[in-house]
């Protein structure tokens, strides 16, 4: 723990100190994140596959069922999180809210969750919900779980997962919905170099997810996800993150795209 510590105030201090000599902030922070990738990737990856991966493709970590505490006429559901409460949600998250639901009810159950209503539809074992209302992963706990709230309500029930803050100004195409598993990917075609120069100045880049390095394992768009109960990947994504939250005994082998690396592996 105390390596792990003292790795990563080595790495805030010489960001920190190499970003001192850099007067533009984008490129102080396209700095940082390349460190921090170049860094983290490789431990992360090795960690889970050396942990999680390779163990779970040998039969040596346990599969999770839950069993379906409510039952629907079909699997045209769209889910949705808001840890507090839909009504504590702010102006923007409402107006997303909206607009699902202004495209998609006509064809679709919509549930929006919260943390009192999820036992409503699973009951997650006393590990998960301990770590959940301790913060075990720091501030990001919500978020993580979230990762994990959404591959096992899927695997689950199916349905799409839309995330709160996902505006939808049409209905969301049939032949997305009739597949049996997809989420958006990065194109494996680099963008030119005028249409990437674009993108940045837009503002809505961030240095931290979008790569087109080989060796950049963050690849997949989680916050948009179509399954079907059956299919295999969605099973397999739940196993291993609820193996994850089970056998996890502190937060040094935490990062934040852990489902988009899982996902890569």
């Amino acid at each position: 723990m105390q390596i792990q510590q003292n790795n990563s105030l080595i790495y805030n201090t010489l960001t920190k100190k190499l970003s001192s000599f850099i007067p533009i902030k984008s490129t102080r922070r396209k700095l940082r994140n390349h460190i921090q990738y170049k860094l983290e990737h490789p431990k992360v990856t090795n960690y889970l596959s050396n942990n999680y991966i390779n163990p779970f493709l040998e039969g040596k970590i346990p599969h999770f069922d839950f069993e379906k505490k409510h039952y629907f006429k079909n699997d045209k559901i769209i889910w949705q999180f808001w840890y507090q409460g839909k009504n504590q949600a702010s102006p923007m998250i409402q107006q997303c809210f909206n607009s699902v639901q202004s495209q998609m009810k006509d064809d679709y159950t919509i549930i929006i969750l919260d943390k009192d209503n999820i036992k409503d539809y699973l009951d997650f074992p006393p590990f998960v919900i301990e770590k959940l209302e301790n913060n075990f992963f720091g501030e990001k706990t919500i978020t993580f779980f979230s990762d994990l709230l959404r591959v096992c309500l899927l695997a689950t029930y199916g349905g799409i997962w839309c995330d709160a803050s996902i505006f939808l100004s049409s209905k969301i195409p049939s032949e997305l919905c009739d597949k049996d598993f997809f989420t958006f990917e990065r194109s494996k075609i680099k963008p030119s170099k005028e249409k990437l120069k674009k993108f940045i100045k837009s503002g809505y880049f961030s240095y931290g997810y979008f790569n087109w390095n080989d060796d950049f394992k963050v690849k997949m768009l989680s916050s948009f996800m179509i399954a079907k109960t059956n299919n295999t990947f969605i099973q397999t994504l739940k196993d291993i993150l609820m193996n994850y939250w089970k056998n996890e005994q502190s937060s040094e082998n935490h990062y934040y795209f852990i489902l988009h690396i899982i996902f890569e592996l």
